[in-house]
Parts: structure tokens; sequence; C-alpha cells
């Protein structure tokens, strides 16, 4: 850093907030230290690690809604983030995926009333994640899904917990009608 911006850092120590410096470099002062939060475009500093999982449906949303924004203000982001985000979005749309339905049956807001309603099962964070994502209508599926599932829950637990992911989730679409010959294909060894 060089002694200007050193002697203008230390000056702005007594105000807490982001300050935009000289080469796209942006300082945050707080606590009395400077840290780099972002420089030089690319390069950056993670403040906070895992400080949040997210499920597929609040990456999809916040991307939809990135690129709805986007488009609204007549502008692009940077390339690559066209690109990855048009990706992302592919991949969430691409069927089987649970995100591939049209009209999606299921939003943001339905995941805390899944979590409460999975609460008497004692399933992990983790596995929480998994059945959003996964939205698991079978017992193969949610076996899948959950560690020691036939250790853990009596088959009736099982249905009720596949019952539960279906009435607030929705169910899962069948599969399209090319899906069953590449599996006799695979099953006839051809």
């Amino acid at each position: 850093m060089s002694p200007s911006v050193a002697t203008w850092c230390h000056q702005k120590l007594q105000r807490p907030g982001t300050f935009n410096i000289a080469n796209n470099i942006i300082y945050t002062i707080s606590l009395g230290e400077v840290t780099t939060v972002f420089y030089a475009v690319f390069k950056m500093r993670i403040l906070e690690a895992q400080n949040a999982v997210l499920t597929n449906v609040e990456v999809y949303k916040f991307l939809s809604d990135q690129a709805k924004q986007y488009q609204s203000q007549k502008r692009r982001g940077p390339g690559n983030l066209e690109m990855l985000r048009g990706e992302v979005l592919k991949y969430f749309e691409t069927f089987p995926g649970p995100l591939s339905q049209k009209p999606l049956p299921y939003d943001v807001a339905s995941i805390p009333v899944l979590l409460q309603k999975l609460r008497p099962y004692n399933i992990t964070k983790g596995e929480c994640i998994m059945v959003v994502n996964l939205r698991p209508t079978t017992s193969a599926a949610l076996n899948a899904v959950l560690e020691d599932m036939e250790g853990r829950f009596s088959e009736q637990q099982q249905e009720e917990i596949i019952n539960i992911v279906v009435e607030v989730l929705g169910e899962f679409p069948p599969s399209g009608e090319g899906d069953g010959d590449a599996m006799e294909t695979t099953e006839n060894g051809r």
C-alpha cells in the first residue's frame, strides 16, 4: 500500500464503513482494522466462510431475480457472471431435477413449513437440505437422503416423511417417455 493510501486509511479508522480507493481496491474499516475485501475485479477475500447453507430453490430464486433485475435495468453483468448464471439455471431446469417443473410447486416460503413438519423425526440440518434439494417421493429416494433410514425410522414413519414431502413440496412429475428405453438398454447390456 502506498504511503498516501495508508495515511488516508489511518485517518478514516475512526469512521467504520466501506471506502472506495484508487486502483479498484475497496477497504472495509471495522474495529480499527483495514481489511482488503475486493482487489482488481477478481481477487477476493472471504470474510465469513460457511455463514449459511442455501438450498437449490434459494439459489435458483436468487439467480432468477438477479437476471430479471438486470433485464429491467437494461444492463448486463460481467460476461463470466452471465455465463455462470445461465449454466446454473439451465442445470436446475433440466429434467429430472426437482426445479424442472413449471410452475414450481413450492418456493422459499415452503422450507420453514417443511422443517416444522419434519421436526418430530429428528432429521439433521444436512438431511433437511437434501430433502428440499432432491424432493424424495419414494422410499428408495428417501433412503439415499437419510442416513441409516431403516435403523432410525419404521416403515410407517418413512411413509409419513414421504407424505409430508409430497404435501409441502409437491409430487415429483412422472419420468419422460424416453427414459424407459434407456433403462432397458442398460439392463440388456447393449
